[in-house]
């Protein structure tokens, strides 16, 4: 299939719909059998309201490059490490967009956590910075489905392992209570990964 061209009235699938890191952006990226190379725009496909992009961005903008440039490689990859940068200088994001109205600039502000060490994730701080707020994260929200119920699953499995290897012993109850559902959880069939 060609490269879409949202500028042109170019279509998206219903795959390749990415998170597009501290944003609070989410975005379809061309793709041919899983590779991003040809790809030089991202349609924002969702804006989480309160987040960096939120009221800045919507659904439907079309993201042609950064620091007022157009994408020059693999948008997925250029946006990445776009990021990187930001995070590691003054947190500033300059995007290149598109929608019905025209071309504009919009800057985002992402937290600047800084760079990541050489030997990231390991001897680490921005690396420990983001598994400390990804565990909190996860003792914020827990792990309930939206019905309310705590869910045994192989993606609260993986949260409960973070929670442990995070270091916080403030977090260790959160994950005992998941083991303690786990433990009286009786799955049907050969699912044992819990």
């Amino acid at each position: 299939p060609p490269v879409q061209d949202f500028t042109n009235g170019g279509e998206r699938d219903s795959t390749h719909d990415w998170t597009l890191g501290p944003t609070g952006l989410r975005g379809w990226v061309w793709s041919w059998k899983g590779q991003t190379t040809d790809a030089r725009q991202i349609l924002v496909t969702e804006v989480a309201p309160g987040s960096p992009a939120g009221g800045r961005m919507h659904a439907g903008d079309v993201i042609l490059g950064i620091d007022g440039k157009p994408f020059a490689n693999d948008a997925r990859r250029a946006f990445a490490e776009s990021i990187t940068r930001a995070e590691a200088a003054d947190g500033k994001l300059a995007l290149l967009c598109w929608n019905k109205e025209g071309t504009r600039k919009v800057e985002i502000r992402i937290p600047a956590i800084g760079a990541y060490s050489p030997a990231a994730p390991y001897d680490c701080p921005k690396s420990k910075r983001i598994l400390e707020q990804g565990c909190a994260a996860i003792v914020r929200n827990g792990f309930k489905n939206p019905r309310g119920a705590v869910e045994v699953s192989i993606p609260n499995d993986l949260k409960a392992l973070a929670l442990v290897a995070g270091g916080n012993p403030d977090h260790l109850p959160a994950a005992a209570e998941y083991a303690r559902t786990v433990a009286n959880h009786t799955p049907g069939g050969h699912k044992a990964w819990g």
